[in-house]
C-alpha cells in the first residue's frame, strides 16, 4: 500500500500535479472539517466505486489514516486499483502540517 504524507501531496498539488482526493469519512465529520473534495463515506466506497479513478493519483483519507488505509486496501485487493495512496495521519495531519485554519471540532 502507497502513503503519502500531507506535506508531499500539498506539493505535489502546488507543483501541478492532478490529484483525486477522496474523504471517506462519514457525512457528520465533513460538515465539521471539509478539504472541499469528493465525499464518499467509506460504508458507501462499493457502491461509488465509478466516481474514482482509475488512472492518475488518487489520495484516499479520513480522520487520523485508519479508515484510509482499509479502504485502500479493499480497492486494490479487491477491485484491482494500482493508483491509490492512503493519507498518512488523515485530515488531523493536513491540518496540522499543511492548513492550521481548519478547526477540526
Amino acid at each position: 500500500m502507497k502513503t503519502i504524507t500531507p506535506k508531499e501531496l500539498k506539493a505535489e498539488i502546488d507543483k501541478g500535479e492532478k490529484w483525486q482526493m477522496i474523504d471517506v469519512r462519514d457525512p457528520y465529520e465533513t460538515e465539521v472539517a471539509c478539504l472541499g473534495v469528493l465525499k464518499i463515506p467509506m460504508a458507501e466506497i462499493e457502491s461509488k466505486i465509478d466516481k474514482i479513478n482509475r488512472e492518475g493519483k488518487v489520495a484516499i483519507f479520513c480522520n487520523s489514516g485508519n479508515r484510509s488505509q482499509a479502504v485502500v486496501n479493499l480497492l486494490e485487493t479487491e477491485y484491482n486499483f494500482n493508483n491509490l495512496y492512503s493519507m498518512d495521519g488523515g485530515i488531523k495531519a493536513w491540518a496540522e502540517q499543511v492548513d492550521q485554519t481548519i478547526e477540526l471540532s
